[in-house]
């Protein structure tokens, strides 16, 4: 008996438990909660999450250009060829080169290097003698040079630093481009479940409806009170509303299956309630005057031709002769007995070394470099062309969409109309009945009226929440949802 008593509690137990967790499970979910749910899981986001880091990240590329590097060479060499000096002999010499410093170009095309430079050459068996020599050289050296042509005052490594910043902004966006749209469809395949389901709870009322009616007529027809056609187009119109009962409950089950898969659950997942679809929200919304911004992938496509433009402006700019103005400074100190003797000697020498010349090259093709050059502005023009067309694409777009969605709210506001216009024909024919004024057939028959006027208003407000959340990729914050009352 004890036995029996303690397998009938844990029964009762595991039962509350099973009951807890199925109450759990379809407790009602709002649009924000799922919201939350697929940027949890989705790991498409977290991808798009990681290319806008990692675009950001990229994006200081450009800062290097212009910044310091800090550089450094050495080398040792050792050359067995004859003296070029007369009376000078010996057999080898060896040298050792070191030198450090740093270098940097700036932004006005200038490009300096301050380093330091120290070298050891041994003159090895010189004769007479067989004495080895040893001299060392240490200088602190600055130089200098601009371009006077091509890239001059910086332009092509401006350009260059452009360039790597609009290729980071082009990932960053297409990055935002592909989180929007997964946010959006998110939000729209809830509402597209909301839909669904409301559309099975009105296909299964006017599939009983009709049955209803077939049930009527059949009865009529076996007193023979009515028409034989009467019952087969009966018949009829419970096959066309199991019909489209059955593709109701069709999209109601893919519906649900893009719901789980958006916040990668299994597919077939129970799902909780979810929020009423908000008619009059919908029926008193006001699309925005001016669009609010340009979407995602809009900007990403002209961070793109940007980049074609940049791209241009460089291939143009590199085929110019190129013209070099350069200098140097340099304090020269020497000893023959001590490296440090020459290093310190190096800052307070006044035996210096003085540079200045200039360099020039340009291609010999002349004809080929000049073709070149109006090619990158040709293709300069057609990056300008095309990012005057997008624009337009996208104010036509925009202009589109909030007349399609000032349509549907016009049509949402006439289909409520109807519905409540064929609900009072309803309830007045019900009155009427009551007194023996009309017929029960007549009552079925506004009931499929009555059940299609609400089915035309789901089917509309369908449409406003398709238009709206394609609205919210003009806006810096899609992902807000517009929840239910």
């Amino acid at each position: 008996m004890a036995m029996n008593q303690f397998v009938r509690n844990t029964i009762v137990i595991l039962s509350i438990l099973s009951i807890d967790r199925w109450t759990t499970t379809l407790q009602a979910q709002s649009l924000q909660e799922y919201m939350a749910q697929v940027r949890k899981s989705s790991l498409v986001l977290q991808s798009s999450n990681a290319e806008q880091e990692a675009a950001l990240l990229k994006s200081r590329e450009a800062d290097l250009i212009f910044s310091p590097e800090l550089f450094a060479n050495g080398q040792m060499a050792s050359d067995e060829k004859q003296s070029s000096f007369p009376g000078l002999d010996y057999d080898r010499i060896k040298t050792q080169n070191y030198s450090l410093g740093i270098k940097q170009d700036f932004s006005f095309g200038l490009n300096a290097k301050l380093y330091y430079a120290y070298d050891v050459l041994a003159y090895e068996n010189v004769t007479p003698g067989n004495t080895e020599i040893k001299v060392y050289d240490a200088r602190p050296v600055l130089e200098l040079s601009i371009p006077l042509w091509q890239n001059v005052f910086g332009f092509q490594n401006r350009a260059r630093a452009d360039l790597l910043r609009q290729q980071s902004e082009a990932a960053k966006y297409a990055a935002t481009a592909e989180k929007d749209g997964t946010l959006i469809q998110a939000e729209a395949t809830y509402w597209r479940l909301a839909i669904a389901r409301e559309s099975v709870t009105i296909q299964e009322k006017a599939l009983k409806q009709s049955e209803s009616i077939l049930a009527y007529v059949s009865k009529r027809a076996k007193m023979n009170l009515g028409e034989d056609a009467d019952r087969l187009q009966a018949y009829a119109l419970v096959e066309a509303k199991r019909f489209e009962l059955k593709m109701a409950k069709n999209e109601e089950r893919a519906a649900s299956r893009a719901f789980n898969s958006l916040r990668q659950a299994s597919l077939n997942t129970s799902i909780a309630e979810l929020d009423v679809v908000p008619y009059d929200t919908l029926m008193t919304f006001t699309a925005p005057a001016n669009r609010p911004g340009d979407r995602s992938d809009m900007k990403a496509a002209q961070a793109q031709l940007a980049i074609s433009k940049l791209s241009a402006q460089m291939d143009r700019e590199k085929n110019k002769p190129s013209l070099e103005l350069f200098g140097s400074y340099a304090m020269n100190g020497r000893s023959q007995t001590d490296g440090s003797d020459a290093m310190e000697d190096s800052f307070g020498s006044s035996r210096t070394t003085n540079v200045v010349g200039v360099r020039f090259s340009m291609p010999l093709h002349v004809s080929a470099a000049y073709d070149a050059q109006s090619g990158a502005k040709l293709s300069e023009q057609a990056a300008d062309l095309r990012i005057r067309q997008k624009q337009i694409e996208q104010d036509n777009e925009w202009n589109e969409l909030v007349e399609m969605l000032q349509e549907s709210i016009e049509s949402l506001r006439l289909a409520k109309a109807i519905e409540s216009a064929q609900q009072a024909k309803l309830l007045s024919e019900r009155n009427r009945l009551k007194t023996g004024r009309t017929s029960t057939f007549q009552i079925l028959q506004f009931e499929q009226e009555y059940s299609q006027s609400e089915f035309n208003r789901v089917k509309t407000a369908a449409q406003i929440l398709a238009l709206q959340t394609k609205l919210k990729l003009y806006s810096s914050q899609p992902n807000v949802g517009v929840e239910g009352k």
